[in-house]
């Protein structure tokens, strides 16, 4: 009979238990929710890096430097495409290593690139400081924290993530808005700094807090299970079994290739959604002053859908989950070209973050509830580059299918619906592979 492999509840510590593990452990709190916080607060910043926030200083650089929008909008497509290098390495790293270096140290990188970007005058060091903070964004931040994460938990796993995933839509709401009020009274270089310094300053939790690669390293278990008896107390050995894939054997699985298609279907809308659906709404009449609202809306609905993801993860399987928040997100995808100027669409957009915010916050879980701890950075390593290709050419081909069709966004957004719903159909089909034996 096969059988997952399962954390030992007898592992000891492999290292010297470090300053915050022992605060955690005599104030009776399980260090892995500070590994929570600290994976938090690299999301928090890789946030800065989103299309939704780059929107802010567009017309101000434009205007001061004579570039055009072509040159600057550009470089999304060429940061994110940057990206696609990045998660092979990262996923062995974190898998090998920790995520210490790459959370906190990805975190002051795309802080000092923010203040770089306060100096440029030219399309080079334009275009290679903000291809290095979204690479750390998109291939570093947002695969290794979650990652992390999932190694300290199993049980409380989809909890977990989600609330990393809420910590990260509020940077998505924060960091526009707060660009957006102070870029008037200080300027667009000095707003560039401002983002920097606060970035480079939060990458210091990361950098603090995360000191080990999982909890059986100091002697834990998964979730704050003891793994001894303490005086006085009753001996909680609760682990929930789990599989152990390595990438190798991973790889030789059709659901890891099935899974694979979907994260391609799935992220050929990221970014082309992020940047053209406030196009989309001021090309149709919306008011300039009206572009931090919507965004707003779009940032708390996500926030919304991480706990909606969280409260479905805890009843439902992470596949069922997964399928039905994609497959809500292609319906709200597909229905933005008919979606009116006025209250309706921030009430609309607002809906259509619940469905991505869940959505972002479900894969992960989906992706470590199949395949396990072990090499899960390895794994989402391989799966992701794909996926960050197509999110990069998402924002051109919108544009290519917006001109094609007279100045339409009719046929551009309704091609992404219906691909992330041929992703959710990809995900239903999926089935959790049988475990290896031990």
């Amino acid at each position: 009979m096969k059988v997952a492999s399962v954390t030992q509840p007898d592992v000891l510590p492999a290292r010297p238990v470090r300053a915050p593990v022992g605060w955690a452990a005599r104030h009776n709190i399980y260090y892995g929710w500070l590994i929570l916080a600290a994976s938090g607060a690299a999301l928090f910043n890789s946030a800065v890096m989103a299309a939704s926030t780059f929107t802010v200083f567009v017309i101000p650089m434009s205007a001061e430097l004579g570039w055009t929008r072509t040159h600057i909008s550009t470089a999304i497509g060429i940061a994110s495409f940057f990206a696609v290098a990045a998660p092979p390495i990262a996923g062995r790293w974190v898998d090998r290593r920790g995520g210490r270096l790459l959370l906190g140290g990805g975190s002051l990188a795309i802080g000092l690139s923010l203040i770089g970007l306060g100096f440029v005058n030219g399309f080079l060091a334009f275009y290679v400081l903000f291809g290095i903070g979204r690479m750390l964004m998109l291939g570093v931040l947002e695969l290794v924290g979650p990652t992390v994460v999932s190694n300290w938990f199993i049980r409380k796993r989809g909890l977990a993530i989600a609330t990393a995933g809420i910590v990260n839509r509020i940077g998505l709401g924060f960091w526009p808005a707060f660009a957006s009020l102070i870029i008037v009274g200080i300027g667009w270089r000095a707003t560039w700094w401002t983002l920097g310094i606060i970035v480079c300053i939060l990458s210091i939790f990361p950098i603090w807090l995360i000191v080990g690669r999982r909890p059986e390293e100091f002697g834990l278990l998964p979730d704050g299970a003891t793994p001894r008896p303490v005086a006085g107390e009753r001996a909680n050995t609760t682990v929930v079994a789990e599989p152990a894939w390595t990438l190798r054997q991973a790889s030789r699985l059709p659901v890891f290739w099935l899974l694979l298609v979907a994260v391609v279907a799935i992220g050929a809308s990221g970014a082309g959604l992020g940047v053209h659906r406030w196009l989309y709404f001021q090309g149709n009449g919306m008011a300039t002053s009206m572009a931090g609202v919507l965004l707003g809306s779009l940032a708390v609905g996500m926030v919304a859908g991480g706990i909606v993801a969280a409260w479905m993860l805890s009843r439902v399987s992470s596949r069922a989950t997964t399928a039905l928040v994609v497959l809500a997100s292609g319906a709200m995808t597909a229905g933005l070209p008919f979606v009116p100027p006025t209250f309706i669409a921030f009430v609309y957009v607002f809906f259509e973050g619940v469905a991505l915010g869940a959505m972002y916050t479900a894969y992960p879980v989906l992706y470590a509830d199949y395949f396990g701890r072990g090499s899960l950075g390895s794994i989402r390593g391989v799966t992701e580059p794909l996926g960050l290709a197509f999110n990069a050419f998402g924002v051109a081909i919108a544009g290519a299918l917006y001109d094609l069709n007279g100045g339409s966004y009719l046929l551009a957004f309704v091609s992404f619906g219906v691909s992330l719903m041929f992703g959710a159909l990809l995900v239903f089909l999926s089935r959790r592979p049988v475990p290896r034996a031990a």
